[in-house]
């Protein structure tokens, strides 16, 4: 998950939650790259184009579908 919304899940838990989030040091072993942690810098509206693109191809082939379908069933 890119983005937590701490209010929202400490609503939906019914409970106060501390505004930390816990990461792993990259020295540690179990830590497969050991690259330090990056923040994230972006909220989730940023995916707002990549919803957009595949709702829009989504259709284009229902139409495309249905207009196939359409002159196939029309000629019987």
């Amino acid at each position: 998950m890119t983005w937590l919304d701490m209010d929202v899940v400490a609503r939906a838990l019914g409970r106060n939650l501390a505004a930390h989030v816990v990461l792993l040091n990259p020295d540690h072993p179990a830590h497969l790259t050991g690259d330090a942690w990056q923040p994230v810098t972006f909220t989730p509206e940023r995916h707002l184009a990549y919803a957009w693109q595949w709702i829009t191809m989504a259709v284009v082939v229902f139409l495309v579908w249905a207009g196939l379908s359409w002159k196939r069933f029309a000629k019987k």
